[in-house]
């Protein structure tokens, strides 16, 4: 042996050899070889001689050797005779011949140390420079048993590259042929053949496509999130396929998978497509079949299984029928066989389920029978299916007379299994909890009952029951064989974290029924640091976004869409999605929160990518109209909340026939004697579908605003209806002798023919009317509260608290005025303010005021002002000069220096004045206010209302100057005006 060699023995469990060349030359190299050959040749009659024999040998499965990390060596070899001890040697070459330049390889055994007949699996780790290119991985396998020492040799051609991402389908298992309105298993396996695999996400698509090329036309019958097992190879995703009864022929099943968090490096081979015939027969067709060269002259010609899937120990049913090809004579007999096999091939280590022999009257007939399958090994199998005839027929062809059925096979008893494994998101914020959760699926034929999670948390992949336990959980949830189960974890994590440190979630699955009586580990990495996002609601529709419409209906389900964009670098978990009816485009605390939900934090938004989200909604409980909907997002990981709303402008109506009536009055007042002719008019519309013939208008008066049919029904009118929007509604009553007092007068609308179901409540208006003598009554206007000073400032409220005294209950509509003029001027009055108009009827007259504002740029000096409260109908009113108040007051500018200025109460105070930032506002009470800034110009630069007693508004931005604060309490409608300096730092 080379002088660098050291003896290794195969019970060791770690075996490492020495980094140094070999110390001899080729040619003492292949006249060693040759001696051992020779020796090999003399002992070959030896049956005592322990012989070991490499058949095959691979690395990765693949052939690609990736330096700086694990690779896995197989090794397929028989054992001639028992030996314990076994050496082993490894070399990376650039050609296939061993030379002194070749370099040593350093290894684990993984798989024991007894070696018989099987495979021995090897853990190769590269700490090299070697260039990106094609080598030769050789090998010798000897016993130090041998005497003389005599070698087992391999050499596999491998490929060493660095690790990367590159997703590979590898295969994709369905029926050839599949029954239509069935069920269908479709499975497929991806893995990682760039040497990475601790990808978090991906996504899956299954296509069925008319043709071999798949196009965006083709539908996608099923799309999902997958998340790997971080350090496992291979990923296998099932998925039960109901096969509609509208499809039949030749269709092409597609399997896609594509990356998320990282860049796959060959996207070409992430896509895996297989033929499949879908027939509307009970009976699976089989002579049609394109894999057989030749049709046998006696054959399978339909065959049918209720469920691939066979459960090891146990029967399963097999419904066929056999026929003969081209009416040839029929033989003696004819005998099938039905074989369990790992591929599509008959050999002796198959075993054979069913024999029979049928006579040949019975072909074309339908058989079914039942069968036991007891195998070894679970996973993938065919059911083989052969026919021959007992007679030697010259023209059969008996090569071509098996037929393969693809199945399935699963352990008899419970066995529980992780599918997938997800959850805390790759980057984990400072201060967030975590969460893990996996679909475990129990693919034995038993159920499983109180599977157990421990959760706990390390610092790198290793594991021990020591490490931190951030939670345990025992669900009790019993799981049926071959049934699914998503087991969640919710925790919070330690407060010993460090920033910018990566850890890892491990979680322990088991349960006392597992037969297999081995522990599920699966592993979650995170980083832990600051999270950034920056989310952007970028888009809100209702209905469908490519056929945008207004109109939305009362009543009526609608789908909602929108799209959040997430612009920052790191992913941002889960959000609250909140809707809002508004009457205007912007978002305040009157409008209404009418839906809202938090979306599944198990998904995130990518770094610099975007999700679009739906769910159904029925508006109800809101007039006709025209509105927004405004759409927010609320998450604690944003870091720019700015962009996070999106109105939609909305016209609100009712979905079904709907008649209202609107505007309705009496144009001649409100008071009305016994016999007098009253006009009214109103306004009659509807949304509908349904075009009505006639429509009923009734005039009714009533005691109060319930109206019924048993009131007083002065008139009805019928009125010809066609698809117009509104129609005016004009009517003349008279009317009744009735007792003096309060009534309310209506028109009431209803459809003749038509059912009218939507909303009944908008079918009537209605209009206070007084009914009885007209009395001279003498209104008198009584100021409860007069003006607080006589001196008020610019910007500042004045306000009048005032009651109506009078004898008799009288019903009007009464206008409030305010006029001014200058101080001994012999001007006439003039309005100070807009007029205010208010109706009142019943017993007594309420307690109101009047607000006017005092304009900023108002010109100061002595004022006279005069207070009125007039009634519309002055005819029963007889001194009017009873309803006025005079009083007299002088505007001013503020005078004071202090900070401070007070209305008759103190209830503002602020701090610091001058300003340089923030301007902190403090009140007596915690009353609802509203709070204004003007600059010297008058125009209103800021305004917010508040009820929690204090506040702060930033200064900074505003120019250096004098601005006015004004704050207003809506409860009592006091002001205080405070003149602010705002100067820089």
């Amino acid at each position: 042996m080379p002088k660098s060699i050291s003896n290794i023995t195969g019970n060791s469990q770690k075996m490492k050899i020495n980094y140094h060349h070999l110390l001899f030359s080729k040619f003492f190299t292949l006249i060693f070889f040759v001696i051992i050959s020779l020796m090999n040749s003399i002992l070959i009659g030896n049956d005592t001689v322990p012989t070991l024999r490499v058949n095959s040998s691979s690395v990765n499965s693949t052939n690609f050797l990736y330096r700086n990390q694990s690779n896995t060596l197989t090794i397929s070899h028989s054992n001639r005779d028992y030996c314990r001890e076994w050496n082993y040697e490894l070399y990376l070459s650039e050609d296939h011949y061993l030379s002194d330049d070749d370099s040593v390889l350093s290894f684990e055994l993984s798989s024991g140390y007894n070696i018989s007949y099987g495979a021995l699996e090897f853990n190769l780790q590269l700490f090299n420079t070697l260039p990106d290119t094609t080598y030769y991985l050789l090998g010798n396998i000897y016993s130090n048993c041998d005497s003389p020492i005599r070698f087992g040799t391999f050499k596999t051609q491998v490929y060493l590259k660095s690790p990367s991402y590159d997703l590979s389908v590898q295969k994709l298992i369905i029926g050839d042929t599949l029954l239509s309105n069935s069920t269908a298993n479709i499975t497929s396996i991806i893995t990682d053949i760039g040497g990475k695999s601790d990808w978090t996400y991906d996504s899956i698509f299954f296509y069925i496509s008319k043709d071999s090329i798949l196009t965006h036309a083709d539908p996608c019958i099923y799309k999902a999130l997958h998340s790997n097992y971080i350090f496992e190879k291979y990923q296998s995703i099932s998925l039960n396929y109901n096969v509609p009864d509208t499809l039949a022929g030749d269709y092409y099943m597609f399997f896609e998978t594509e990356l998320l968090d990282f860049s796959d490096s060959n996207s070409q081979n992430n896509i895996l497509s297989r033929k499949v015939h879908i027939a509307s027969e009970d009976y699976i067709i089989v002579e049609n079949r394109t894999e057989f060269d030749t049709i046998p002259d006696y054959y399978l010609k339909y065959y049918s299984m209720a469920n691939r899937i066979l459960v090891n120990n146990s029967s399963f049913s097999l419904s066929y029928t056999f026929t003969s090809y081209e009416n040839l004579s029929s033989p003696d007999s004819v005998t099938y066989r039905i074989y369990l096999s790992s591929d599509k091939t008959i050999d002796s280590s198959d075993s054979l389920l069913h024999e029979e022999v049928l006579p040949p009257n019975k072909l074309d007939y339908k058989y079914s029978n039942t069968h036991y399958v007891n195998c070894s090994s679970v996973g993938e199998h065919y059911l083989l299916v052969q026919i021959n005839p007992d007679n030697q027929l010259e023209e059969f062809d008996y090569t071509n007379n098996i037929y393969p059925i693809e199945v399935f096979l699963i352990k008899p008893n419970a066995d529980l299994e992780v599918l997938s494994n997800s959850g805390t998101e790759k980057i984990l914020s400072n201060g967030e909890d975590g969460f893990v959760y996996q679909t475990i699926k129990n693919t034995g034929a038993t159920y499983i009952d109180n599977i157990y999670t421990k959760v706990y948390l390390s610092a790198d992949s290793s594991f021990s029951e020591s490490l931190p336990l951030l939670i345990q959980k025992n669900h009790l949830e019993k799981l049926s064989a071959g049934g699914e189960l998503i087991v969640t974890s919710n925790f919070t994590f330690p407060d010993t974290l460090t920033l910018g440190s990566s850890y890892f979630i491990i979680t322990q699955i088991t349960s006392p029924t597992d037969t297999t009586a081995i522990d599920t580990l699966v592993y979650h990495r995170f980083i832990y640091r600051n999270r950034i996002c920056d989310l952007d609601l970028s888009g809100f529709w209702v209905g469908d976004p490519l056929n945008l419409d207004d109109d939305v209906y009362l009543s009526d389900q609608e789908n909602y869409s929108y799209r959040v964009s997430n612009r920052g670098p790191d992913n941002c978990p889960g959000f609250d999605f909140n809707l809002y009816f508004s009457e205007n485009s912007l978002l305040d605390s009157n409008d209404s929160l009418i839906y809202s939900s938090s979306e599944n934090p198990f998904i995130s938004i990518g770094a610099n990518s975007n999700n679009t989200f739906n769910f159904d909604y029925t508006i109800s409980g809101f007039p006709p109209g025209n509105y927004y909907l405004i759409a927010e997002i609320v998450s604690g990981y944003d870091s720019n909340p700015e962009n996070n709303i999106n109105p939609q402008y909305i016209i609100l109506n009712y979905s079904q026939n709907d008649f209202y009536v609107s505007n309705f009055r009496l144009p001649d007042g409100f008071f009305y004697s016994q016999g007098e002719v009253v006009n009214t008019e109103s306004l009659a519309g509807g949304s509908f579908y349904t075009e009505p013939k006639l429509i009923s208008s009734n005039i009714i008066l009533s005691e109060d605003t319930v109206f019924t049919w048993e009131d007083t029904i002065l008139k009805t009118n019928l009125h010809a209806f066609s698809y117009s929007t509104s129609f005016s509604n004009s009517s003349q009553v008279i009317i009744p002798s009735i007792p003096d007092g309060l009534y309310f007068i209506a028109t009431a609308i209803n459809t003749i023919g038509l059912i009218d179901e939507e909303n009944k409540n908008n079918n009537f208006d209605y209009w206070p009317i007084y009914i009885g003598s007209r009395y001279d009554n003498d209104i008198e206007l009584v100021v409860t509260n007069p003006p607080a000073t006589t001196n008020y400032l610019l910007g500042e409220d004045l306000v009048i608290d005032f009651t109506l005294d009078s004898d008799t209950s009288i019903f009007d509509v009464f206008t409030y005025s305010l006029k001014m003029k200058k101080a001994e001027s012999s001007e006439e009055f003039s309005d100070a303010v807009e007029p205010v108009t208010r109706i009142f009827w019943g017993d007594t007259y309420p307690n109101d005021y009047l607000r006017a504002e005092i304009p900023l740029d108002f010109e100061t000096g002595k004022y006279s002002f005069e207070f009125s409260v007039l009634p519309e109908d002055s005819s029963f009113d007889p001194n009017l000069e009873n309803n006025k108040y005079y009083f007299n007051a002088e505007i001013l500018n503020e005078s004071s220096n202090s900070p401070y200025v007070h209305t008759s109460k103190r209830t503002v105070n602020i701090c610091s004045n001058p300003i340089h930032d923030f301007l902190n506002i403090t009140f007596n009470n915690s009353d609802f206010y509203e709070i204004e800034i003007y600059n010297t110009q008058g125009i209103k630069i800021y305004s917010s209302k508040t009820e929690v007693g204090s506040t702060s508004i930033y200064m900074g931005s505003y120019v250096e100057g004098i601005y006015i604060l004004r704050t207003r309490n809506l409860k009592t409608h006091e002001i205080s005006t405070i003149r602010l300096l705002k100067i820089d730092n």
